[in-house]
């Protein structure tokens, strides 16, 4: 009768540490999907300002480009204006 009254012990201190384990288990399998949800939607909210950005850049780039474009045109107008200022300048003199 003790031997059984002793394995009964045993098993309820077994059973308790297996509890306590699983116990803190399940709270560190808890804490790390709560953070891997946060690491994931910190992840989406990085690509979506990624992509916001890389759009900002194609804009600014075609805002250059067409400026590069534009002074190319009065540059090269202002050429011919003065082309023609100094042939009238020239042929009056």
């Amino acid at each position: 009768m003790k031997d059984l009254q002793n394995e009964i012990s045993t098993s309820r201190q077994n059973y308790n540490q297996l509890k306590a384990k699983n116990d803190r288990t399940t709270e560190a399998l808890q804490i790390a999907g709560s953070k891997a949800a946060n690491a994931r939607a910190e992840a989406d909210a990085s690509n979506a300002r990624a992509e916001s950005l890389s759009g900002q850049l194609n804009d600014l780039q075609s805002v250059i480009e067409e400026t590069k474009r534009g002074m190319e045109v009065v540059r090269s107008e202002h050429d011919e204006g003065q082309c023609v200022f100094v042939f009238v300048y020239v042929v009056l003199l």
